[in-house]
């Protein structure tokens, strides 16, 4: 599941991409993401329940691709059960979110 919101409406996934490898994954994941114009930029990633988990990232990124890591732990650096969690990408007036299975 993708959703890209800019500016409050329903955009299309055309103008920013966000994925991650593998889904579903054990241990870590790759996440990566394509933007138009780069700007600061807050990576995060939320329970089934949408509680944030784990901000991974918080500052500048580029236009085009980037790539973050996530070791599957919470900001505690505690290990996450199995299931359902969500990646949220928020740069300037665009917020992307992807759904990601996690397994042990």
């Amino acid at each position: 599941m993708l959703n890209v919101t800019i500016a409050g409406e329903e955009a299309s996934p055309a103008r920013a991409l966000l994925w991650n490898t593998p889904n579903p994954f054990a241990g870590s994941t790759r996440i990566s993401f394509s933007v138009p114009a780069g700007g600061r930029a807050t990576v995060s990633i939320f329970d089934a329940a949408g509680r944030k988990v784990s901000e991974i990232y918080s500052g500048e990124v580029t236009g085009g691709l980037n790539n973050f890591a996530w070791n599957g732990r919470d900001r505690s650096g505690r290990e996450l059960s199995s299931g359902v969690y969500f990646c949220k990408i928020e740069i300037g007036s665009i917020s992307i979110s992807r759904k990601m299975l996690k397994i042990k």
